[in-house]
């Protein structure tokens, strides 16, 4: 099986979430440990913080290498046979993990979907002008 992405779209989507999760995941590492000790109303939070973006870190890439070789397992022997589950694989077993496995791809896809309609949005409000209604192409603020 062939998993190398096709799409430079789908290829830049994931980094730039990849890149997003990093950065959110080392800031609440950052910022729990250099505020340990500024909490007192609950002072866990902190820790919280550090133990979520460090365990967010780690299992980020644990849980997609799990995934694609998980899926491998799943969707290699798709579809079993209906009438030897006995001897291919218990059928609640194998549908829930194909579901769980189905579901988690399209989790993935709606992400990449997300990030490249984010990715067009943003490029379209950057052409965008202050047009306003006397022709003029300037913010109203710079205008006398």
């Amino acid at each position: 099986m062939d998993f190398r992405s096709n799409s430079p779209v789908l290829t830049a989507s994931t980094v730039v979430l990849n890149m997003i999760w990093w950065m959110v995941m080392i800031a609440a590492v950052g910022v729990g440990i250099l505020h340990r000790d500024q909490c007192p109303l609950e002072p866990h939070i902190p820790v919280y913080l550090t133990v979520t973006g460090a365990s967010g870190i780690c299992s980020l890439l644990a849980c997609f290498t799990w995934l694609i070789t998980g899926s491998f397992w799943v969707y290699s022997v798709y579809p079993p046979s209906s009438s030897g589950w006995d001897r291919s694989c218990h059928r609640t077993t194998y549908m829930l993990a194909f579901t769980v496995t189905t579901l988690l791809w399209g989790a993935v896809g709606l992400c990449c979907c997300g990030s490249l309609l984010l990715c067009v949005f943003s490029r379209t409000c950057d052409r965008c002008t202050y047009e306003t209604l006397d022709g003029s192409n300037e913010p109203a603020q710079t205008r006398t």
